[in-house]
């Protein structure tokens, strides 16, 4: 598993397209804040924090592929 994850990941784990994790997701109340933060395009957020967040708001998960992470 990467230690952090793109929108596209984020995206993929909640099964939505990265358009909306992009515009909801991530904006979201609560959402972790982006460990590299360099542009709208460029952003990444830490994978433990993000899995986190999902079990917390009860968002049922699939376990992510370890070669898609």
């Amino acid at each position: 598993m990467k230690p952090t994850m793109t929108t596209a990941d984020i995206a993929a784990l909640a099964g939505v397209t990265r358009r909306h994790a992009t515009g909801q997701i991530v904006k979201r109340p609560g959402f972790p804040a982006p460990c590299i933060n360099a542009s709208q395009r460029l952003r990444a957020w830490p994978t433990a924090k993000v899995l986190a967040y999902f079990r917390d708001i009860g968002k049922k998960i699939g376990a992510p592929d370890a070669n898609s992470l």
